[in-house]
Order: structure tokens, then C-alpha cells, then sequence
């Protein structure tokens, strides 16, 4: 069965303040609408939901929080990952390969440059995926650790 990949970039967050960790920074007014708008987006594509994943960073916790809220999604099951604060290309695909092969549909939601650059490799053409930009993959593979191999179809980039 097809894997439904969204691969997302955090909603715009706020400037940082003098002494806070860019770890910390939070959503800004924009960034709430935009996740939410992002939300609205996926829950369009009438899919159910197995797994939404995001960094560590308050910014993507907020832009999860948003969508899952859309979504009808139970905020207690969304998962933070240290790795995918400001990751590589390598380690989004190790994040994806360390699903569950019964998950059919996930929201990875990261950084630029790595989301960018994974979108990019997936599409062959370059790309840049903006603050609240999602972008909706099918891939024929059967497991989550052969997507770097398969080959993925962009759906819809949003």
C-alpha cells in the first residue's frame, strides 16, 4: 500500500528575544494562521492520520499543536524528536525509516534548510518550501526505510 507523505516546515515564528534560545522561539500571529491554513490543507485530502512528527523547537510543537487541532488529532500522541531540529537530509529519511511499517500516512514537520533540500531530491528540482509550506508525497514503497529509493510523486505542494 502507498505511503502519504506531508513533509511541512514550521509555521513563521517571532523574532527571537535578546537572550532566548532560538529553540525557544514561538509562533507568531502569522505563524498561527498559517498553521492553521496548513491544517485545513491536509485535512482536505480526507486521509486518516497515523503519525505527526516534529522537532523539538516550540515553533514546530506550536505549527504540530495546530494542525493536529484541525485535524481532530489527539494532541497526546504527537511526537517530538530532538533529531529534527535544524536535521540533515540523512537524518529526515532515518527519522521516516524508523516508522512503523504499518503507518500509511505521517506529517513530518522540521527546519529549512533540510526540509527544502528533501523536497528538492524528491521532486529533482529545486525547491523552497516557506514558513507553513507543507508538501503532500505518495510513494509506492511498502515500508517507511525504502523511501529514499522509491520513487515518490508530488501530489500537491502547498
Amino acid at each position: 500500500m502507498a505511503k502519504n507523505l506531508f513533509l511541512c516546515r514550521h509555521a513563521h515564528a517571532r523574532e527571537a528575544l535578546a537572550i532566548e534560545p532560538d529553540i525557544d522561539r514561538e509562533l507568531s500571529a502569522t505563524g498561527m494562521a498559517e498553521a492553521t491554513q496548513t491544517g485545513t490543507f491536509i485535512k482536505g485530502f480526507g486521509l486518516t492520520i497515523d503519525s505527526i512528527i516534529h522537532s523539538s523547537a516550540t515553533r514546530t510543537r506550536q505549527t504540530a499543536q495546530k494542525i493536529a487541532e484541525v485535524l481532530h488529532y489527539d494532541l497526546s500522541k504527537l511526537k517530538s524528536r530532538q533529531e529534527l531540529y535544524y536535521p540533515s537530509v540523512t537524518t529526515l529519511l532515518k527519522e521516516m525509516a524508523a516508522l512503523p511499517e504499518s503507518a500509511q500516512t505521517i506529517i513530518l514537520i522540521s527546519h529549512n534548510p533540510a526540509v527544502s533540500h528533501l523536497v528538492s531530491d524528491f521532486t529533482g528540482s529545486k525547491v523552497y518550501v516557506p514558513t507553513g509550506g507543507c508538501n503532500y508525497f505518495i510513494s509506492e514503497a511498502t515500508d517507511w526505510a525504502s523511501v529514499e529509493w522509491s520513487p515518490y510523486r508530488l501530489k500537491i505542494n502547498y
